[in-house]
């Protein structure tokens, strides 16, 4: 689009290489290089399961990206109020009558206005709406779709899409307590527990962190609220050694030595500080939280690194395991589909409604999976009559799986979990909460990183959202 005389992108490939198989119990699963034969037989693994769909030909979620940026109908934001577009026509042989425009505006995720276009008219300014809504986030979604049955395709179907930013004001969240029970401090021989009649939130001495956290005498979490630098080796991640140059940051623990923690009273509030070192690289590392009545918590981190010899980021988040019985979940971010920073024009904002077991992918071999952008909440609901919720301050990422990060991860010495039917799928929930997390790239799959602009390059970060239980 940009250089008339050049033809392209091109994809390799369009699908995975697989071959059909059975282990003895039965389970279908997609065969690769390296099943056939022994370890002395030549292979590049799984090399050429690289594709935009499976070998069956149902979808991966890097399809609907492609599809987002090859798409023939492109449109401008030309004015805001009132809301004027302008549509182009990149068919070199058709025009646009076979379509119909769908509209919407929406507010903090909801319809507040819409229509339907059913003739476009190319290369003119269209008035959409007079007025829109200054005071929340809006957004208007453009949907292209077709009148009528067109070759193999149905009426209805979507051929083109586009999102603009109208205001981007994120609302504040408003959080009354429900409890005006002051916090108490209890002290016990491992951890620092802060509680009153509704919560209880422990904190390890040892570790400095959250290690349990009840809501009306049900424990929330499995495992410690830990900050998580760590992502599962993708495919690509193994071209460029990803696995090897950015390993020091595998694991929190190994990292980081708690130098000291602080505890301090707020009026209603109680405060703690973990500060945590690295002699060897320089790094400093803090923890804040902040509990009120209610067991809301803000949690802000502060990672510093004086030494210019660390390597980048794979990402700067948490980690945190979460009890059986948060099934269902609510978000109002990017989806619905699978997305990351650089590739994610195709997941368009709004709120989203799923079940942790529909969040994860099943690649062929397992990876980083299920990642969602730009989420202003998240909400997890389920058989107890209460749920848990993460307002980002603006914005987090989140992934949301049944299978922990150690489930997904790539080890070149274990033989084991290279096919996504070798993994145990878990009752309990493993949570991430980042700021984000580098990039997917995939200018290649054999030694192309990621792009410069989709890496943590930089030597400080700084991170804070809310963490809160509620009663339904």
């Amino acid at each position: 689009e940009k250089y008339q005389q050049l033809q392209g992108g091109f994809i390799w490939d369009w699908q995975d290489q697989g071959l059909l198989a059975h282990n003895e119990k039965g389970q279908a699963y997609w065969k690769y290089g390296g099943d056939f034969g022994g370890p002395e037989i030549p292979s590049d693994h799984n090399f050429c399961i690289n594709g935009l769909l499976f070998p069956d030909r149902s979808p991966h979620p890097a399809i609907w990206e492609v599809k987002k940026v090859y798409q023939y109908v492109k449109c401008t934001l030309v004015k805001q109020s009132p809301i004027v577009i302008r549509i182009s026509n990149l068919y070199d042989f058709i025009n646009l009558d076979h379509l119909e425009l769908k509209w919407e505006l929406i507010s903090n995720g909801e319809i507040i206005q819409k229509g339907i276009h059913t003739q476009i008219e190319v290369d003119k300014n269209i008035i959409l709406a007079e007025s829109k809504n200054d005071d929340v986030e809006t957004f208007l979604n453009l949907s292209f779709q077709l009148k009528c049955d067109w070759v193999l395709l149905q009426k209805g179907h979507e051929v083109a899409k586009e999102q603009f930013c109208l205001t981007d004001k994120i609302q504040v969240p408003h959080l009354p307590y429900f409890s005006q029970d002051s916090l108490e401090i209890e002290n016990t021989q491992e951890q620092t527990i802060i509680y009153n009649s509704s919560v209880r939130i422990g904190f390890g001495k040892k570790s400095g962190l959250i290690e349990s956290f009840q809501f009306q005498e049900k424990e929330i979490f499995s495992k410690s609220l830990k900050p998580n630098f760590w992502r599962a080796i993708t495919d690509n991640d193994i071209g460029n050694n990803a696995y090897e140059i950015l390993a020091i940051w595998k694991s929190f623990e190994s990292l980081f030595t708690l130098d000291n923690i602080q505890i301090n009273n707020l009026d209603n509030n109680v405060q703690i500080i973990s500060k945590y070192k690295n002699i060897e690289w320089e790094f400093s590392y803090t923890l804040h939280y902040e509990i009120d009545p209610s067991g809301r918590i803000k949690v802000s981190a502060h990672l510093k690194m004086n030494s210019e010899e660390a390597p980048e980021l794979p990402r700067f988040g948490f980690s945190v395991g979460i009890n059986e019985g948060f099934e269902e979940i609510e978000y109002y971010g990017r989806g619905p589909h699978e997305n990351y920073i650089d590739r994610k024009s195709s997941a368009h904002v709004g709120i989203y409604r799923s079940t942790v077991a529909d969040q994860y992918h099943p690649y062929i071999r397992p990876q980083e999976n299920g990642n969602k952008t730009d989420c202003r909440w998240l909400t997890f609901n389920g058989e107890h009559k209460m749920g848990l919720k993460i307002f980002g301050l603006p914005y987090f990422d989140f992934s949301a799986l049944n299978y922990d990060l150690n489930d997904l991860d790539y080890d070149p010495h274990t033989p084991h979990r290279q096919h996504t039917h070798e993994l145990q799928m878990k009752n309990n929930v493993s949570l991430n909460i980042d700021l984000k997390q580098k990039g997917v790239g995939g200018d290649d799959s054999w030694g192309a990183d990621t792009h410069e602009a989709y890496k943590l390059l930089e030597r400080e970060y700084e991170f804070s959202f809310l963490i809160m239980p509620f009663s339904r």
